[in-house]
């Protein structure tokens, strides 16, 4: 990364390398005066990066050559609940140039993020993207603490996706059931009971010797909660064949 710079009295710009973590440690007292906030940002001006640019060279060729480009480079953090007071729906982006009197210089930087992205023009939606996908993070971490699947992980893009949708899956089969308890007047379930009454399903597999079905296994689930038991019956299927093409 570079900031660009202007030479006093000649007026020529250079572009000086910073690294990411001095900018953030550099715009990290700006943040720490945004008390009234949920997120606290600040937008840097002036960044640059390298970036790759398809060009011809002095005898025709093609070449690729590494040109400044402009990128946003917002640094943002959310405030610890000791540190807001007030909340507000977001947050105002200050000027790192324009002279700020603060009192207090935190040493502390750690928490604060920086967010790069092509878009210079429009920092407020870098920020706006930033915080969607960091819901989509947390609603990930409590669904897989809350189902029990901590230690379940998965390094293939593929299985990733798999991994996301069982997730998900069990996750909106949870929520329902407990929207469903609300609104037949029964008693309340907490999400933790809904778990651990559904989720403790007993598995049994034998083989059964049939007229019409030889060598067939049957597979008989049970679970202590007869009120969740119909969800089996309601959703799983009668019958499942597998059969060798």
């Amino acid at each position: 990364m570079f900031r660009r710079v202007m030479e006093p009295g000649t007026g020529r710009e250079r572009f000086v390398p910073i690294r990411p973590k001095d900018l953030i440690r550099e715009v990290y007292p700006m943040l720490r005066v945004q008390t009234r906030v949920d997120i606290a940002s600040v937008a840097c001006e002036d960044i640059f990066m390298k970036m790759p640019k398809a060009s011809v060279n002095r005898w025709g060729q093609p070449c690729t050559k590494m040109k400044y480009t402009r990128i946003a480079a917002i640094v943002g953090k959310r405030m610890k609940p000791r540190d807001n007071k007030e909340d507000t729906e977001s947050s105002t982006f200050l000027n790192p140039n324009e002279p700020e009197e603060i009192t207090e210089v935190a040493a502390e930087y750690k928490g604060a993020y920086l967010l790069i992205s092509n878009r210079y023009d429009a920092p407020s939606e870098v920020m706006g993207a930033w915080l969607k996908r960091w819901r989509i993070e947390v609603l990930f971490r409590t669904a897989k603490q809350e189902l029990g699947m901590l230690n379940c992980h998965s390094s293939n893009e593929n299985h990733i996706h798999a991994h996301m949708t069982l997730l998900f899956t069990a996750e909106t089969l949870v929520r329902y059931i407990t929207w469903q308890q609300k609104t037949a007047g029964e008693e309340d379930c907490t999400h933790g009971q809904v778990i651990r009454n559904l989720l403790c399903i007993r598995c049994r597999t034998r083989q059964a010797t049939r007229k019409n079905e030889q060598d067939s296994i049957m597979i008989d689930l049970d679970t202590p909660a007869k009120k969740f038991a119909r969800l089996i019956r309601d959703f799983w299927p009668t019958k499942l064949e597998m059969r060798m093409v």
